[in-house]
């Protein structure tokens, strides 16, 4: 089965506007002024990456749509598709008012992963010449965010 290029950036896209929409609902209804601060610099890294794969969607027809994916991957991206990586605002709203803080925090740390497995998957078709460096990039930071979650775990009262 072939990679197609837009469809993935187009999921992408879509995740990175949801984790910036999460996490600026995060800090709004965010009791904690640490916690605010953590998911507003969250959010900000989430915008940058939505540019950047913008660009990427721009410029998709550059890059490898011959390659083939297997159809555990297709199934993958298809799954993803279907469910959202971060919720829309009426869900993050339910799980902040209705959790502690330590199971948002947890919650984010697992779309962070999630993220993090689709970038690089859609990473093993991007040749250098056609962003793949920009792709781990957005990959470290988003590794950045699950270190981040997690010290914010760490240090959260049990």
């Amino acid at each position: 089965m072939q990679f197609d290029p837009e469809k993935i950036f187009k999921l992408a896209l879509k995740i990175e506007k949801y984790a910036e929409n999460f996490y600026r609902t995060a800090a709004q209804l965010c009791q904690e002024k640490i916690a605010g601060k953590l998911f507003l610099q969250l959010a900000e890294i989430e915008k940058k990456h939505y540019q950047i794969f913008t660009d990427f969607q721009k410029n998709c027809k550059e890059i490898r749509s011959d390659a083939l994916c297997t159809n555990e991957q297709l199934e993958y991206f298809e799954n993803l598709a279907k469910s959202q990586v971060f919720p829309d605002t009426g869900e993050i709203s339910s799980l902040i008012r209705n959790g502690p803080f330590e199971k948002i925090l947890s919650y984010a740390l697992e779309r962070e992963k999630d993220s993090i497995i689709l970038y690089l998957t859609i990473s093993q078709f991007i040749s250098p010449q056609y962003g793949k460096k920009e792709i781990e990039q957005i990959i470290q930071e988003e590794l950045n965010h699950v270190f981040m979650l997690t010290g914010a775990i760490n240090q959260s009262p049990r």
